[in-house]
């Protein structure tokens, strides 16, 4: 069936971790920066996947190895309509962009051509002594 697509995912997740977030949004932004790096990749290819803690941020890398994003591209991933998918509406990165900002969280993208792209989610740790939020 063409809606199947196998993927080889690894992931890598520290326990314990506390975050202030809107639960809707983190699933909508989480799952679809996942599901473009899935579409990216071939089946032999792997999806890295870690969750982790650094300096006051709980950091979500989704690391895929597909064909990278040209830096004129990189430029406009976040930019409503903008996609280079055959079916796609330009919408998901959009979405997720505005998504990140209005939780005060942050993203970042690293990509290589040939090489593969890293969408980099900072989020500050759930404090319950501070008062942001």
């Amino acid at each position: 069936n063409s809606y199947k697509k196998i993927a080889k995912l690894e992931m890598e997740i520290e326990s314990g971790l506390k975050i202030n977030f809107d639960k809707q949004h983190f699933y909508h932004i989480i799952t679809n920066i996942v599901k473009n790096a899935v579409e990216v990749s071939n089946f032999e290819k792997v999806v890295t996947i870690r969750l982790y803690y650094s300096n006051h941020f709980v950091v979500f890398s989704v690391k895929d190895q597909g064909p990278g994003i040209s830096s004129g591209d990189m430029k406009k991933i976040f930019e409503p309509y903008f996609t280079k998918k055959k079916s796609g509406t330009g919408l998901g990165l959009a979405i997720v962009k505005r998504l990140v900002d209005n939780n005060h969280a942050m993203i970042r993208v690293k990509s290589r051509i040939n090489e593969g792209s890293e969408f980099i989610l900072f989020v500050e740790e759930y404090n319950e002594n501070s008062n942001n939020g």
